[in-house]
């Protein structure tokens, strides 16, 4: 099928990082959460921790898990004090309890709820499809068909 130069071609592209593999992900957005994140979190700073606290000497800013300022354009050197760690399981549980309030919400007697239930935690942006498909063994005809299902809250992207 493929001559010697189609397949010196395609060497050297994929050595030379010109032709890369892209995969698909998914992204459960829940509505009830996302409108109530601090105005911070919303702008795309995903480390904001609501009602974290402020630093001595950082009166307008608020303080991310990381350790820096957001308001103010400092840059602060981040202080290992455990924020980080806090802040993140914070936000881990926030978000779980919002999840599973809203599939409380929308709950049917459907397969196909019941597969999204099931799936629901691969759906943080960190599994692509054909991982999915493989650890929940489904065909990607049954994941698309959840995915257009609950697209208003399930987010396809490309990475």
């Amino acid at each position: 099928f493929f001559s010697f130069e189609m397949i010196e071609l395609l060497v050297f592209l994929l050595q030379h990082e010109i032709l890369i593999q892209l995969h698909q992900y998914v992204y459960l957005i829940v509505p009830n959460f996302v409108s109530r994140l601090p105005k911070v979190l919303r702008a795309g700073d995903v480390h904001a921790v609501q009602g974290s606290k402020q630093r001595p000497g950082d009166e307008e800013g608020i303080l991310t898990a990381r350790g820096q300022s957001v308001n103010t354009g400092q840059n602060p050197t981040p202080q290992n004090t455990g924020v980080e760690e806090e802040g993140d399981a914070q936000a881990s549980q926030q978000i779980e309890r919002n999840e599973l309030a809203y599939l409380k919400r929308i709950a049917t007697d459907s397969n196909v709820y019941h597969l999204f239930k099931q799936l629901r935690p691969f759906f943080h942006g960190n599994h692509h499809f054909e991982e999915i498909m493989w650890r929940s063994n489904i065909s990607r005809e049954t994941l698309n068909m959840v995915i257009q299902t609950y697209n208003d809250v399930l987010i396809p992207f490309l990475c």
